[in-house]
């Protein structure tokens, strides 16, 4: 009903402004545009920490936030997802793990962005790549907020 609907709204906004203050929020703006990706990390896990990054600064997801995950790419997929000119966020990720998967398979595991084998990789970016399709269609629509 429209009063439980009321209700559980002015809940989350107490709840909100007590637990998570403004400045919880500026600092993740901060961090969507200052975070990097470490070394070791994958594509799918940096990826996930800026979305929640995102969600938790409160911004949408648009041509800002899509640039911010290419900005902290490692330098070489950077290269290669801005080489392809993607501006949607799903094809961004898409892009990098496809040069995660490639830099991995061609270099020694022992110097790979991430622990997994090119096999697995390919296993796990069909199957992210359709979830996210079926995800981000709903909820991280280009311009609204998640």
């Amino acid at each position: 009903s429209d009063t439980d609907k009321e209700t559980f709204d002015a809940f989350k906004v107490k709840f909100k402004s007590r637990y998570f203050p403004d400045r919880f929020k500026y600092k993740a703006v901060t961090d969507v545009w200052g975070r990097k990706q470490d070394p070791t990390e994958s594509v799918d896990t940096y990826y996930d920490v800026h979305m929640k990054l995102v969600k938790l600064a409160e911004l949408t997801v648009d041509v800002n936030t899509s640039q911010a995950f290419i900005h902290g790419l490692l330098p070489h997929l950077k290269v290669q997802v801005m080489m392809q000119g993607k501006t949607a966020m799903t094809e961004i990720v898409e892009a990098a793990r496809l040069a995660e998967l490639a830099y991995a398979s061609v270099i020694e595991p022992e110097h790979s962005t991430t622990s997994r084998k090119p096999t697995e990789l390919r296993k796990r970016s069909s199957y992210t790549a359709e979830l996210d399709r079926d995800i981000c269609d709903e909820t991280v629509e280009e311009g609204k907020i998640i």
